[in-house]
């Protein structure tokens, strides 16, 4: 019998806005246990990325009542100041706008069994400020006659309008991460992403490698590239190799050691437009550049010469170090002893690494015949975007020993992104 009245009451005040005589305001709101909602699809949506400057998001959920008694609706409330809530019904009428502390009592609506109905949800990422970027979830209750309540939820993840841009430009992302990594590059060096882009081109600029033949000959060398190595290198062998000091000229070596000291040299003669690779082979390697075979390669090749050196013989305690997998903002550190095997004194020169998220110090630059030191070496993956999964990194001594001018040790890490601390 109750039944039957609350539905009688309904049908003659509900299937319009009530918001005139308060008598019938309070005699609809005071209605419970009436109608049953259905959310027409998910009760959940995620915005995704964010832009906080893009001004409001905003999101429509269907709902309808699936009950056979009349659904009356008495407002809604939100989690949040920066997200507000508004329902549409079918004959066009809109509700107030509810949020976080409008909680209004001077509002009713009853909807008629069958009937859609729809909650607009807005979101305001600059509610709390330039500074309020981050994951978001805000939840919207509604607050109506059915005997369970209802509640939707919205999501996304605030970015600055920097990051965010840089999403929908994902090579300007890269580009900044770049910037970043390459600002202090000295002036006389050029990256090999550039160098890539002159050879594709098939610019009018001479490259020359200036490695030994075996290296060339183990690891392939640059297409287009001339052989003539740091040791040959004279105004005669480079005017033999068909470069005049007038040409672009662009050297590299394994390391981008070498080719500094090339960069040097040549400068001292007269050739004043040249570049050193920045990383050499290595980080051209570790970026998947290709190279071709040196065999089958036409160019110049100098004789080599090879120099005698005092007995100076540098070793290590092991040349590998495997940090295994590490999170996005781990630091990691480790220790390869450095020692003089030889006779004379070991002299240790530039140390340099192939890329800009790994850094080495050696306790000392000069190491008696018989001792060791400490070379502590350091990955940062918060500098740049790393590669997916493991990849090596590796860090150049240059030093006096006849048969290892250049000696190397690696470190091999794997970044697992779920791994955030």
């Amino acid at each position: 019998m109750r039944k039957t009245l609350l539905t009688i009451l309904i049908a003659i005040f509900g299937v319009f806005l009530l918001a005139g005589c308060s008598d019938d305001l309070s005699a609809l709101r005071d209605i419970t246990d009436s109608g049953e909602i259905t959310v027409v699809g998910d009760t959940t949506y995620d915005w995704g990325d964010i832009n906080i400057a893009g001004g409001n998001v905003t999101y429509d959920f269907v709902l309808q009542n699936s009950g056979s008694e009349y659904l009356v609706l008495k407002g809604a409330e939100t989690s949040c100041m920066c997200t507000i809530a508004e329902m549409q019904f079918s004959d066009g009428d809109v509700s107030p706008e509810f949020g976080m502390h409008n909680n209004r009592t001077d509002w009713a609506y009853a909807v008629q069994p069958g009937e859609e109905f729809t909650v607009h949800v807005g979101f305001d990422p600059m509610a709390h400020g330039p500074g309020g970027t981050g994951p978001i979830k805000r939840s919207i209750t509604l607050d109506t006659s059915a005997p369970s309540a209802t509640t939707l939820t919205v999501a996304g993840n605030v970015l600055s309008e920097e990051d965010f841009m840089a999403l929908e430009d994902p090579e300007s992302e890269d580009d900044h991460h770049e910037e970043e990594e390459y600002a202090d590059m000295p002036e006389y060096e050029i990256r090999g992403k550039h160098v890539l882009e002159k050879v594709n081109a098939s610019g009018d600029f001479v490259l020359i490698d200036v490695r030994e033949s075996a290296e060339l000959e183990e690891t392939g060398i640059i297409e287009g590239a001339v052989h003539v190595p740091l040791g040959s290198i004279s105004m005669d062998t480079l005017t033999s190799a068909g470069v005049d000091k007038n040409d672009e000229i662009i050297v590299y070596c394994r390391s981008g050691n070498r080719s500094r000291q090339a960069y040097e040299l040549m400068n001292t003669l007269g050739y004043t437009n040249v570049k050193s690779m920045r990383g050499g082979v290595v980080h051209w390697l570790e970026d998947d550049r290709p190279l071709v075979s040196f065999d089958a390669a036409e160019m110049f090749k100098m004789p080599e010469v090879v120099e005698t050196n005092s007995g100076a013989k540098i070793s290590f305690d092991r040349t590998e170090e495997e940090f295994g997998v590490i999170g996005p903002e781990e630091i990691k550190t480790t220790i390869f002893l450095v020692k003089n095997n030889g006779t004379d004194t070991l002299e240790i020169g530039n140390i340099t690494t192939s890329c800009a998220c790994t850094d080495a110090e050696i306790a000392s630059k000069a190491i008696e015949p018989g001792d060791e030191v400490e070379l502590v070496v350091t990955f940062d993956p918060t500098v740049h975007e790393e590669p997916e999964d493991r990849f090596k990194r590796t860090v150049f001594l240059e030093t006096n020993d006849p048969d290892m001018p250049e000696a190397e040790v690696e470190i091999w890490v794997d970044i697992d992104e779920s791994l955030i601390e």
